[in-house]
């Protein structure tokens, strides 16, 4: 972990309270000692849990990471913004998570480099109701429970997220550690918890970007549509939180994740490889190859350009007679829109190649009304 994140937690394990309200505060989501990740939590914020003076009730706050920097420092800091503005849309409807304070400040006194030299970072952070009904143990101790019992959990889950649905938004990381048990006016339901990939459905995508080489959420939680570069798109957002739903109810009754057996069968990795290829989309090897990782999700990047639109300009179809979609392959397209066929090349496998269906048909995304992307 950075500098800038070690800082915060021990400003807020040292001060007594934050804004005079929030008191008890210690870090969640982070190693206290070393302040490392624990696990895969963490990827765009530090989390504490505390405790409200004013009501008496816990709470978490939840910081934009301060280390983040570089080339997707200000794609995750959109992205942080909106889960804000998406709380603020929830306050008060059944079933959702609850923002006790929006989007606030707090700036950070810095000390560092061979001189000491004091800085100020401005974090910036929001306040939701705590929820500590965790439902991991019906997944991973599934004998202990009753089949009566565990399906009436999944139907608070379903409830859940048609919640989010209702509001017309889509969670898009749906799995059993982001669904928590609660008690609310007598009634026991599931609530959903970290936002941080929501997306409004009808929203426009965050810089222009239109594709991902990797889910957005979850990889063993996510449709098969997902993992093959379209998991950004809005038309599919909801299904997504439906595919979800289905594998959690699986798991409920099955050791083995849906995912896993699923990816081994021959016919679906060849569904997974077409999918990839038809959308221009190839899975993102590291950082340096691929751009940077965001955390819900790595977008397909080439050249490093800063420009989020870049990624949707390069996997449009490009029609134009004589130009190929792939240098590989050289047999020239039937159909006459420019792009090559498989069969004529001498590299390895170029099984993978297809036409864009007859010329100017534009891409699936394309055609759909409500097919953005962030």
């Amino acid at each position: 972990m950075g500098d800038n994140a070690r800082t915060l937690i021990e400003t807020l394990h040292r001060e007594p309270s934050l804004d005079g309200r929030y008191a008890n505060i210690r870090v969640i989501n982070r190693d206290p000692r070393t302040g490392d990740r624990r696990g895969h939590q963490g990827a765009l914020s530090v989390v504490f849990h505390a405790i409200d003076s004013r009501t008496g009730r816990p709470v978490a706050l939840k910081f934009f990471d301060p280390d983040v920097q570089g080339f997707g420092a200000r794609y995750r800091m959109d992205l942080f913004d909106r889960e804000c503005k998406l709380l603020e849309r929830l306050v008060n409807k059944p079933r959702c998570l609850q923002l006790v304070q929006p989007l606030s400040e707090l700036r950070l006194s810095i000390t560092g480099g061979s001189r000491g030299r004091s800085t100020t970072i401005v974090c910036g952070y929001c306040v939701l109701e705590w929820l500590d009904g965790d439902i991991t143990g019906y997944f991973l101790r599934q004998d202990e429970h009753d089949a009566l019992v565990k399906l009436a959990l999944f139907r608070q889950a379903v409830l859940g997220v048609f919640a989010l649905h209702r509001e017309g938004m889509a969670h898009r990381d749906i799995k059993h550690d982001n669904l928590r048990r609660t008690h609310r006016k007598n009634r026991e339901m599931v609530v959903p918890i970290d936002l941080g990939a929501a997306v409004d459905l009808l929203s426009d995508p965050i810089g222009g970007l239109r594709e991902y080489a990797d889910p957005v959420g979850a990889p063993a939680f996510s449709p098969l549509e997902a993992h093959g570069g379209l998991g950004s798109i809005r038309a599919l957002a909801a299904y997504t939180d439906i595919y979800a739903l289905g594998c959690l109810l699986h798991d409920l009754f099955n050791v083995d994740l849906y995912v896993a057996r699923l990816v081994k069968d021959p016919r679906i990795q060849q569904l997974l490889h077409d999918l990839q290829s038809t959308y221009g989309c190839r899975p993102v090897a590291n950082r340096q190859s691929g751009g940077p990782r965001t955390g819900v999700g790595r977008y397909h990047r080439q050249n490093q350009e800063p420009d989020y639109a870049t990624a949707d300009r390069q996997r449009r179809h490009d029609c134009t007679p004589g130009r190929a979609r792939s240098t590989e392959c050289v047999a020239p397209s039937p159909h006459g829109c420019g792009l090559q066929e498989p069969g004529a090349s001498t590299g390895p496998d170029r099984s993978h190649h297809r036409c864009c269906n007859k010329g100017t048909r534009k891409p699936l995304y394309e055609r759909k009304a409500t097919g953005r992307a962030s």
